[in-house]
């Protein structure tokens, strides 16, 4: 059980062989949605109850699945594995190389070792040294050929090679390297890898002997490719120089560095803030609330869900939400960007919103100046607090919204042309003074 953010395996001490006796689900311990735990069980953990009273219960009966923290989403799917993937390794390389360096990584390339584990009866035979059984570690790291190639690129990096598994060999792309220099030994690893792989294939299928000098030209026209299509750029290091060179990349320097002053600040609180109107644009009621630290869509999504609860307890079966959150409109049509914390009390407000005939559109954030004042009233107040009638700070912005006097927006006017700069300059002048545009 996960929705808290921490596992209670380890918020109770519960020590690992013991896992597998573990099977009951959150389902079992909910009746009527409220929690029912054992008394036994209270007991034997003091903290169990207090903890789980803080995560919401959805009205609706739903199973129990896996949370996945790399995700917004609460859900995982095979588009986030490949996610995954792409952002590690895919960058640099095609997805088939990425691919083939993920299952080398996990031990699932189909080499005789795995073959024959899987029930496979076969004799073994490296193909490239025709000396030892072939294995994923003999094969791509330990092997004649294999050790040649991770010798002569040792060579060019000047540095050992931690060859004791496909994994720590990623290590040395840890090191402080520049950024295309990172780029491009990260490159070189995964395309070696793959290089070693297609020279056992052909050799094993095709009969086509290896030859060691063809397969360092190979992964370096490889490495190239990639390291003079990136945009990233080099050190100062003369080491990092160096490897570029070994490669004939064409090093890209960066540019000159822009000074900026930044003075460090503890994180405020925030609050949210809301007021219902009718029809005719008079105010039934205000609400503010101190959230404490936390991030501006948590605080706009719980604006959203405090809006809806309030209104069906007070029966407005008519409610039109306007937001100045263009990602709190757009959760109320897909709630995939909801955090998975709130997850439960969104799914517990769609449910009353099916009772209700509701609307959602978006507004500038100087049109909802009544709703902001009362978000900066709520970082003043220790709990939540409920008006029946306006507030002095937004009673004069609740006149002009009903008589319909507007807010402006500034906007930049840009102009291209190829007009000289002194005539541009006039012109604005000119308009300015003509308030073509609102200042």
């Amino acid at each position: 059980m996960n929705l808290s953010g921490i596992p209670l395996v380890n918020l109770l001490n519960i020590p690992p062989y013991l896992f597998q006796f573990l099977i009951s689900t959150m389902n079992d311990f909910i009746i009527n949605s409220q929690w029912n735990v054992p008394t036994q069980l209270q007991n034997m953990f003091r903290t169990l109850l207090s903890h789980i009273q803080l995560i919401t219960i959805p009205w609706e009966q739903k199973q129990d699945h896996l949370l996945w923290k790399h995700t917004k989403s609460i859900l995982h799917t095979c588009r986030h594995s490949k996610f995954l993937v792409k952002t590690d390794l895919e960058p640099i390389n095609s997805p088939a190389k990425s691919f083939t360096v993920w299952r080398l990584i996990h031990r699932k390339m189909p080499t005789d070792d795995n073959l024959i584990k899987r029930s496979c009866n076969m004799p073994s035979m490296c193909s490239l040294c025709y000396k030892q059984q072939e294995s994923v570690d003999h094969l791509f790291l330990h092997c004649n050929l294999a050790s040649s190639i991770w010798y002569w690129f040792q060579s060019i990096l000047n540095i050992p090679i931690n060859l004791n598994s496909a994994l720590s060999i990623f290590e040395i792309c840890q090191r402080n390297w520049s950024p295309q220099c990172k780029l491009v030994i990260c490159s070189a690893v995964v395309n070696i890898f793959n290089i070693i792989w297609l020279a056992r294939n052909n050799s094993m299928f095709n009969n086509i002997k290896p030859n060691l000098n063809f397969l360092i030209t190979l992964i370096s026209a490889n490495v190239n490719l990639v390291g003079n299509l990136t945009k990233e750029v080099k050190g100062s290091a003369i080491d990092d120089f160096n490897i570029l060179k070994d490669f004939k990349f064409n090093t890209h320097h960066p540019n000159a560095p822009k000074i900026i002053e930044v003075l460090w600040q503890p994180p405020g609180n925030s609050a949210f803030g809301g007021l219902f109107r009718n029809s005719s644009g008079q105010c039934k009621g205000c609400f503010a609330f101190n959230l404490g630290i936390s991030d501006a869509l948590n605080s706009e999504i719980m604006r959203v869900i405090i809006a809806i609860k309030i209104a069906y307890e007070k029966k407005w079966n008519k409610l039109w939400i306007e937001s100045d959150s263009k990602l709190a409109t757009l959760a109320l049509k897909s709630s995939h960007i909801i955090p998975a914390k709130l997850t439960n009390r969104w799914n517990n407000c769609i449910m009353l919103l099916n009772s209700m005939e509701f609307f959602v559109s978006h507004i500038y954030r100087e049109g909802n100046h009544c709703a902001n004042k009362l978000a900066n009233l709520g970082l003043s107040l220790p709990i939540f607090t409920w008006w029946s009638s306006p507030p002095i700070v937004i009673r004069e912005d609740l006149v002009k919204n009903k008589l319909g006097l507007p807010y402006y927006r500034n906007l930049a006017l840009r102009v291209r042309s190829s007009l000289p700069s002194f005539f541009i300059k006039a012109l604005l002048r000119v308009l300015k003074k003509t308030k073509v545009y609102p200042q």
